[in-house]
């Protein structure tokens, strides 16, 4: 991870190393609300390049604005592949800090610097087997449904994902859901409102879009078992009643909403 280095040690300096750039930064930094400037990064310093690190990802907007103000633009930024190495230089740098403070101090056994070695080798093994499941399913799932299988788990990648499947791949469906419109929207339907047209259209939109018939029931299950019960309230007070006329009535209405296969026949 050179490249990444090079490249926010190269930024870093040109900002700290010159007092007027240092504080036109800060300046800049705290009409952003920000609270923390840009560290050095210092090679004898062991956890200097996390602290870097962090802080250039988090600040990202800014030194690119601070950057191009200065007619120093940081070409890197516009990288795709780039964007995605300093995140994980970021990731990597931060677990990579944390255990060497956990094998610091003076009050620590060797069992202790063992289990900890350990337990960050199993960490690994477990982002090894996560990825692995990851290529698994995107393999055997085609593009648009396999982002269905990182929630909820990676919740921006998702909702990037969302976002970028909802776009119109080309004209041809965007002249095609107006033309829905123009066909349902006429003059002699004047009782349909735009909420109406609203859902035709997503109906329009969604043709191939199975619904999750599982978490529906499950999500109307509740309700619908309150309203179950409130009717068996309601047939068990009727069946209390003596007479023959309420009787009757209940027969209709058992008869007419399903409740019972057959109608009851009264003496």
């Amino acid at each position: 991870m050179n490249n990444v280095m090079e490249v926010v040690v190269r930024t870093v300096n040109f900002i700290r190393s010159r007092g007027l750039n240092h504080r036109q930064f800060d300046s800049l930094l705290r009409e952003k609300d920000h609270n923390y400037g840009l560290p050095y990064h210092t090679e004898v310093r062991w956890l200097s390049q996390g602290a870097v690190l962090r802080r250039f990802f988090d600040l990202r907007g800014e030194i690119k604005q601070f950057m191009e103000k200065k007619g120093k633009p940081v070409l890197e930024f516009k990288s795709t592949e780039w964007m995605q190495d300093l995140p994980f230089m970021v990731d990597v740098t931060e677990h990579l800090n944390n255990l060497n403070k956990m094998l610091q101090g003076r009050s620590k056994v060797v069992t202790q610097y063992y289990d900890s070695i350990c337990a960050f080798k199993l960490k690994l093994s477990l982002w090894e087997t996560q990825l692995a499941d990851l290529k698994g399913k995107f393999a055997a799932a085609g593009l648009d449904t396999f982002y269905q299988h990182l929630l909820p788990g990676y919740p921006n990648l998702t909702a990037l994902a969302a976002k970028v499947l909802c776009m119109f791949g080309t004209t041809y469906l965007c002249e095609q859901v107006f033309s829905v419109m123009n066909i349902n929207k006429t003059k002699l339907r004047s009782r349909l409102t735009h909420k109406h047209l609203n859902d035709i259209l997503k109906l329009a939109a969604t043709q191939d879009v199975m619904p999750n018939i599982d978490a529906l029931v499950k999500e109307f299950s509740a309700n619908l078992k309150c309203f179950v019960k409130n009717i068996i309230c309601d047939v068990f007070r009727m069946y209390q009643s003596k007479t023959k006329e309420t009787h009757l009535k209940l027969s209709l209405f058992l008869s007419y909403t399903m409740i019972l296969p057959v109608r009851p026949t009264w003496e």
